[in-house]
């Protein structure tokens, strides 16, 4: 039933992970107050339901609070702070946005960017299992709670989730073949949105980002074709430690972090959209990029255990119309996961 269990640096911080989530076994965590699971095991019950066709084993991720309040920036610091299943929010003006008027800036030699403002969505938790394939479509594990009060007038979901499949396997040797199927690794962001942005729709005033990401989620066309709204879903994922004694990658593979750390990157078609009335849910399947990208990603697998990433979605905005401008991240985050399953056994975690 108890597949592990994990201590986190921080008091009445925990890990645990579940196999076979059903009632009898939830019902003895539940009994096991002196390790404080109660309010852990009900936030589960909260996010997952109780089908007895599910088999996972299901991380639910540990929200550090106290880091979020005083992040540092520092690669040794941020490497002695974070354990392994850490996460939490961070603020938005961490990464660069699309400015007004950008197209001119550009054109004038600037870079056209500037930090972003506060993130659309808060996320509220976080999921991490292996699964023998991409789950795609996560809908089947999401109880999500309604709010009978959630106004009418704000057009976006009450709930984003978004589901990130990246694959755990080696892709294929030959340059021919990309698999895009196999063994997969999922983190599930359950995000609400934040008082801030339903309110500007309640007082009639959404601003550009958030229009866009309402047209992201309902309306993607026009335009249509290559620049069709749904595909251009952006991401910054940055090594925060980059640079710590423990994760030296050597000369050449140095180099290549070095040049692509916190580079902005479109997903495009590798996206898929699953609704319902209270949420929607954005899967961004790494299984569809190309070999190159995913062979980059193996390549850094050794170090991925030990390795804190700054990540940050925002939808966006064409240069050229400033009705689209300035760009925003929706979510933006903190966390250090494993992705290669492998490695928490030969780690002895």
């Amino acid at each position: 039933m108890l597949a592990d269990y994990y201590a986190a640096q921080e008091e009445n911080s925990v890990y645990f992970a579940i196999n076979q989530v059903k009632e009898k076994d939830l019902q003895v965590l539940l009994n096991a107050s002196k390790w404080a699971f109660d309010k852990i095991v009900q936030d589960l019950i909260l996010l997952f339901t109780m089908d007895e066709t599910i088999d996972l084993n299901v991380n639910v991720l540990n929200e550090r609070r106290v880091l979020e309040q005083n992040i540092s920036y520092d690669a040794e610091t941020i490497t002695d702070y974070y354990g392994l299943f850490d996460w939490h929010n961070i603020p938005g003006d961490e990464f660069p946005a699309r400015l007004k008027d950008c197209s001119q800036l550009r054109n004038g030699g600037e870079s056209g960017k500037g930090n972003s403002k506060e993130s659309l969505y808060r996320i509220v938790k976080m999921i991490h299992f292996f699964h023998p394939e991409a789950q795609r479509d996560p809908r089947h594990l999401l109880n999500l709670p309604e709010d009978p009060d959630f106004p009418e007038s704000c057009r976006l979901p009450e709930y984003l989730v978004i589901n990130v499949c990246i694959p755990n396997y080696q892709p294929g040797m030959f340059l021919l073949i990309n698999v895009t199927e196999g063994p997969s690794t999922t983190f599930l962001a359950v995000a609400k949105i934040t008082d801030a942005c339903k309110r500007r729709y309640v007082d009639g005033n959404p601003n550009e980002a958030d229009r866009l990401l309402e047209r992201f989620l309902y309306r993607p066309e026009p335009p249509v074709g290559n620049y069709d709204v749904r595909r251009r879903l952006k991401c910054i994922v940055k090594m925060a430690n980059y640079g710590c004694e423990s994760v030296q990658f050597g000369r050449v593979l140095n180099q290549l972090v070095r040049s692509y750390n916190g580079t902005p990157f479109l997903l495009r078609d590798s996206t898929s959209f699953y609704e319902d009335n209270k949420s929607v849910v954005v899967t961004a399947d790494a299984n569809l990029f190309g070999r190159l990208a995913k062979n980059s990603l193996w390549r850094c697998r050794p170090y991925s255990v030990n390795a804190v990433m700054d990540c940050c979605c925002i939808i966006e905005a064409d240069q050229e119309q400033n009705d689209e401008l300035p760009e925003n991240t929706f979510l933006s985050w903190r966390m250090k996961a494993p992705i290669f399953p492998d490695l928490l056994t030969k780690s002895g975690i």
